[in-house]
């Protein structure tokens, strides 16, 4: 890549944007961009930023990467995170809260309110870490609309951290992720009866 970025020197910055777009899979565009902007320095290169934060697929990702590049202040990459709808903000912000860029709380937060991602994942790690609490976690799992609650479910008892009855609610009732493994490996580890695998997955 780096012949690439030897053709597009800073001054042809704007260029080397074009050639992104026209010969670059876009879930890839905010990489390429982030990469050429570190080879040149370019931290004060906003039409790059912008491009990052407004074409990536996961712009919390990226705004993630330029704080820990220190191409943004953390607080920025705060804000994107706190409001992006389109990727994953749950593990951004755990990313910010694991280098130390922000606080628990305010991740917690974050994956709590995150709408797309998987926050029930993201959650487990953060207890893990003993950033945050057992029924917080819990909580998440529990209305979580667009990750693997199921799993997550699957894990808290494997764990010893949740009641089977509560998993298997959990599992019944997902609608999104992969319940049938999730019941699947239940009634596998002894957990969960085969007749309720039958009647909810069967």
């Amino acid at each position: 890549m780096n012949d690439i970025f030897d053709k597009f020197p800073p001054e042809k910055k704007n260029g080397f944007l074009n050639w992104v777009i026209i010969t670059q899979p876009k879930d890839e565009w905010s990489d390429v961009v982030l990469k050429y902007m570190v080879y040149y320095q370019l931290k004060n290169w906003y039409k790059g930023i912008e491009f990052i934060v407004k074409w990536s697929g996961n712009p919390s990702w990226a705004a993630h990467w330029m704080g820990e590049y220190g191409y943004a202040e953390p607080e920025w990459a705060m804000e994107i995170i706190e409001n992006d709808k389109i990727g994953n903000p749950s593990s951004a912000a755990y990313l910010m809260v694991k280098n130390d860029h922000a606080k628990p709380e305010w991740a917690m937060n974050t994956i709590e309110n995150a709408k797309t991602g998987d926050p029930s994942e993201i959650a487990l790690l953060m207890m893990a870490n003993e950033s945050a609490p057992v029924e917080w976690t819990m909580r998440v799992i529990e209305n979580d609309k667009t990750g693997n609650p199921s799993g997550a479910a699957y894990a808290m008892v494997v764990r010893g951290f949740a009641e089977i009855e509560w998993a298997m609610e959990i599992i019944e009732n997902a609608k999104t992720g992969n319940p049938s493994v999730a019941a699947y490996l239940m009634v596998g580890d002894g957990y969960a009866p085969q007749e309720w695998y039958d009647r909810n997955f069967g």
